[in-house]
């Protein structure tokens, strides 16, 4: 398990290095890393990750996403969520416009089967 969470770091990482922030061209991204360890009666972490890109092109806007989830308690896998989207925008005229998208989910602790 960790070394699935080592590689969607890395992953993250790369394509963060990759993504261009500049207004001009049409790009934009996101990424956010967290971790929090706490240890006392329970030893808990929990680590998480996120990776947002768009580009837009007239007229077509494209968006595409990657998130994930992982903790553990007393090293026991308490909560463990991957999301990951792709969206696309076409716009006809200024008030109508076709949109299609692609999302899959996988949260392992969620309660629904």
């Amino acid at each position: 398990m960790r070394q699935q969470f080592g590689v969607f770091l890395l992953v993250s990482t790369i394509l963060c290095g990759l993504a261009h922030a500049d207004d001009s061209s049409g790009w934009a991204s996101r990424a956010q890393l967290g971790y929090a360890k706490t240890s006392g009666n329970t030893d808990t972490s929990t680590g998480n990750a996120l990776f947002h890109i768009a580009h837009e092109f007239d007229p077509w806007k494209l968006l595409f996403g990657l998130e994930g989830l992982y903790g553990s308690t007393k090293g026991e896998t308490t909560a463990q969520a991957w999301d990951t989207y792709l969206q696309a925008h076409y716009n006809i005229t200024d008030r109508l416009y076709a949109y299609g998208g692609v999302r899959y989910d996988d949260n392992r602790f969620s309660g629904f089967a």
